[in-house]
């Protein structure tokens, strides 16, 4: 089965923002990008460049890679 790594990032943008307490305003003006954008990304609506990846990691002071890290999978034992 191939991995939608678009939907593991989004995952984690939401997920890695709502553990730091930020709002979609919050992040997307430390990024450099519009809320909206963000909000889309989020949602899996817009695919990011690396470059946007990598500014929203450094605004959620996270190395890059954590974002690309898939959820477990709930259903496995």
């Amino acid at each position: 089965m191939r991995m939608d790594i678009y939907a593991v990032v989004a995952g984690q943008l939401r997920l890695r923002r709502l553990q730091a307490g930020l709002t979609l305003e919050a992040l997307a003006d430390t990024a450099g990008i519009s809320t909206s954008f963000l909000a889309y990304l989020e949602t899996n609506k817009k695919k990011p460049s690396l470059a946007t990846v990598a500014k929203l990691a450094a605004a959620l002071k996270i190395p890059i890679s954590e974002l690309f890290i898939p959820p477990l999978n709930k259903s496995r034992g």
